[in-house]
């Protein structure tokens, strides 16, 4: 859907998947019994009750080479963005946002065939398709039916002229209307709104659906479903287009349905899967008042009338949430504020859990959430290229962590409390076997005897690798400040061949770690440490003895991010600060220390001669005054010497108050300042500006 939407969000949410144990980008997999819930590369079989990664604006080659890594990292699915012909606006380009292009051209349909400018052709989306499967992957694909281009000059012939009329003729509807005939019979955000009743329009759909698994896609998305009749309503312009489309052949379906007044959300999540957006507006506001409002037990229900959690799509937030000019003091219609250590705790929450079929919302590359100067939020288009490949949050070790917790926890119990009487300490407990533990306190969490119903025995955190213990039925270890704790029973994940040529071992010996003789050591350098912020430099580890390739990570990753790749990783400046990168290898780590710096300001100033009258006030605009180029951040001026009857204001107008001498010229000498920004540092430089007195 479209920008400026309040009344309804268009969700990009997606499925399943859960994961079993992998070595670290190796991918080969034992054969799982029939009857197991996944698959053999681990994940799970079907996309209900997994994680979907949304690849939002990502194209088919793109998420084609990121394959493997989604698989490794526990994914089961991945959903595009709306595949289908699309209006080509600003001349085809390809900013996610800003005069060189819009995300949001991917719902404004101009024809149902496969392959647009921004994702690619049909045959890449195939090769996509082909490439997920052979790593165990599901594609769910966004299916945008609703409405088309609000430029139908551009809609396709064929669809525009199709036999029993292509829209409905009803006018847009009225702002915050809940009434049932508005919200499916008229134009949404003035997308013209199609006639779904109309059996030719219906029978476009399904044939293009049909094509898209023909294709390689599994699954579909359903945006601004709420927006198309169901067959119980009124029999004025209750339709079949449900039923219809729906009988496609693929395996998941789901819907967006923005829960509001007269939603019918009990009855869509009777047909198909539905986006639970109440839940995610609740999670959001849980983190925009500091966590301490609403307690674990507020989460159970998933807020969604009654509808249970297993037909039910979860996020923390949605592409709509996240890329929609929302009011961010609002958590239920924005999302964009969140930094991605609230986004990984909220999945924490949401993905741990045993029902509901989880979608994680991938930001793109560079971005950053919105500051109390930026209330706009346009910090948070990043690199702004649709195309590529988003930020490093979706593989993040916490993220990850939890996404195979889901895997290895499938059909196991869950507890949901809180921990120390305290609303912001939340644990998650799956069975008998393992818990996510999530702090969102700025204060480490030391657990020292928390009754638990986890097995005896000795836990490693999946994330970071700290030791909990658990002695008759009494929890021990220690959360990081605002971080996640993933502790589970490895023995019940399902068992992959060694990564190495290795002679067979029994279950004790396949836990003895290496001889000191054959220990791993490992040594790191940086080609650079120092860089500048939006700057990237290469990080190489030299191991001995290595199991897998070497993961790396940022001590802080607001100043700096890494992305692995085998034993080299990329280091790209956030801000600036010093952050220490680790590297790990089978246990064993080294570090090197990488400083980021802000660019140099390039701003140039030139005065220019003015001139005022003697016998009025007069107002010197800045333009005529200055000349200045190349400024980074917001320029302000300040007077430095100068007669006190020439003044000039931040803006930069200079006034020059009457009673100066007739013919005399004056002097003002002016401290010009450019604020800087993320990339720039502050620059202040100083002019002198002539002023002739007529």
């Amino acid at each position: 859907m479209i920008k400026k939407m309040h009344a309804i969000i268009s969700v990009a949410l997606a499925l399943v998947l859960v994961m079993g144990t992998f070595a670290c980008m190796a991918f080969t997999a034992s054969a799982q019994d029939e009857n197991s819930p996944l698959n053999d590369q681990g994940l799970v079989k079907d996309i209900e009750g997994g994680n979907i990664l949304h690849c939002w604006c990502w194209n088919f080659n793109t998420i084609k080479e990121n394959i493997p890594k989604i698989a490794e990292s526990g994914y089961s699915a991945v959903q595009t963005s709306p595949i289908n012909e699309v209006y080509k606006g600003h001349n085809g380009g390809l900013q996610i946002y800003g005069t060189g292009g819009r995300w949001y051209y991917h719902y404004q349909p101009t024809n149902y065939t496969i392959g647009n400018y921004q994702l690619g052709t049909e045959a890449e989306f195939k090769a996509m398709c082909e490439t997920a499967h052979s790593y165990g992957v599901k594609v769910i694909v966004d299916v945008v039916a609703n409405h088309t281009t609000t430029a139908t000059g551009s809609v396709s012939g064929s669809l525009k002229y199709i036999q029993g009329g292509l829209y409905h003729q009803n006018g847009n509807i009225p702002n915050g209307s809940t009434n049932r005939y508005d919200m499916t019979q008229k134009c949404l955000s003035a997308l013209p709104d199609c006639n779904t009743q109309n059996k030719n329009y219906q029978n476009v759909i399904l044939n293009y659906l049909k094509k898209c698994i023909s294709d390689g896609a599994d699954g579909f998305r359903f945006d601004a479903a709420k927006h198309i009749e169901l067959p119980n309503d009124d029999e004025s312009y209750a339709s079949d287009f449900w039923p219809t489309v729906l009988d496609n052949d693929s395996t998941f379906q789901y819907g967006e349905v923005l829960q509001s007044n007269n939603d019918h959300f009990a009855d869509y999540s009777k047909i198909m899967h539905l986006t639970a957006s109440n839940h995610g507006g609740t999670l959001r506001g849980y983190f925009k008042n500091g966590c301490s409002t609403i307690s674990a037990a507020s989460f159970i229900g998933y807020n969604s009338g009654g509808v249970k959690g297993n037909r039910l799509v979860t996020w923390v937030e949605s592409h709509d949430t996240y890329a929609n000019d929302e009011d961010a003091t609002i958590p239920s219609l924005s999302s964009f504020w969140m930094t991605n250590d609230e986004i990984r705790r909220g999945w924490a929450l949401i993905s741990s859990r045993k029902n509901s079929t989880s979608l994680f919302f991938n930001r793109p590359a560079g971005s950053q959430p919105t500051t109390d100067e930026d209330l706009d939020g346009n910090s948070r288009w990043g690199d702004n290229k649709i195309g590529d490949a988003g930020d490093d949050n979706w593989y993040h070790p916490e993220v990850v962590a939890v996404n195979k917790f889901r895997n290895a926890m499938w059909g196991e119990s869950e507890k949901l409390e809180n921990l120390n009487s305290k609303n912001n300490l939340i644990m998650v407990t799956r069975g008998t076997r393992g818990a996510v533990i999530i702090n969102n306190s700025s204060s480490d969490l030391v657990l020292n005897g928390q009754a638990t119903n986890m097995v005896d025995g000795t836990y490693t955190d999946k994330a970071y690798g700290s030791v909990f213990t658990v002695s008759g039925g009494k929890l021990s270890g220690t959360v990081k400040a605002k971080g996640i704790a993933v502790i589970y029973d490895e023995s019940i994940q399902p068992t992959y061949p060694p990564e190495t040529e290795a002679t067979e071992t029994t279950e004790a010996s396949s836990e003895t770690q290496p001889t000191e003789a054959s220990a791993t050591s490992i040594k790191v350098s940086a080609a650079k440490k120092n860089i500048y912020v939006n700057a990237s430099t290469k990080v190489t580890a030299t191991v001995t003895n290595p199991v897998g390739d070497t993961t790396f990570k940022s001590s802080n990753t607001s100043v700096a991010t890494v992305k692995t790749s085998g034993n080299i990783a990329t280091v790209t400046g956030k801000k600036a600060g010093s952050v220490t990168i680790t590297a790990t290898n089978n246990g064993k780590s080294a570090t090197v220390k990488i400083t980021v710096a802000k660019r140099a300001n390039t701003m140039t100033v030139k005065a220019k001669a003015c001139s005022a009258k003697a016998k009025k006030k007069s107002t010197i605009k800045k333009a005529k005054a200055f000349t200045i180029k190349n400024a980074k951040g917001k320029v302000t001026f300040k007077k430095a010497s100068g007669d006190k009857k020439i003044t000039i204001a931040k803006t930069g107008n200079i006034t020059v108050k009457k009673g100066l001498k007739k013919g005399k010229t004056y002097k003002l000498n002016v401290k010009v300042t450019a604020a800087g920004n993320t990339v720039y540092k502050a620059v202040s430089k100083s002019v002198t500006v002539k002023i002739k007195i007529k």
